[in-house]
């Protein structure tokens, strides 16, 4: 839904396509890469849900809209 929304507002970068962009958002958003961020490399939640917006910005959005 996420990933239709940002294609409806015309939000997406044209070098991604819909499916790529689903699938990115899901790897990074994905609880278990969170968990892994958290326990492995000591990161805390604020800087997990930081690096999340950050880096779905830079790699799904038109470079205006970061």
């Amino acid at each position: 839904m996420a990933v239709e929304r940002l294609r409806a507002m015309n939000a997406l970068d044209e070098s991604v396509n819909v499916e790529q962009a689903v699938d990115t958002l899901a790897a990074i958003t994905d609880v278990q890469f969170a968990f892994l961020l958290r326990d492995r490399y000591g990161w805390s939640l604020d800087r997990i849900e930081s690096w999340i917006a950050d880096t779905s910005r830079a790699l799904l959005l038109r470079p205006a809209l970061q």
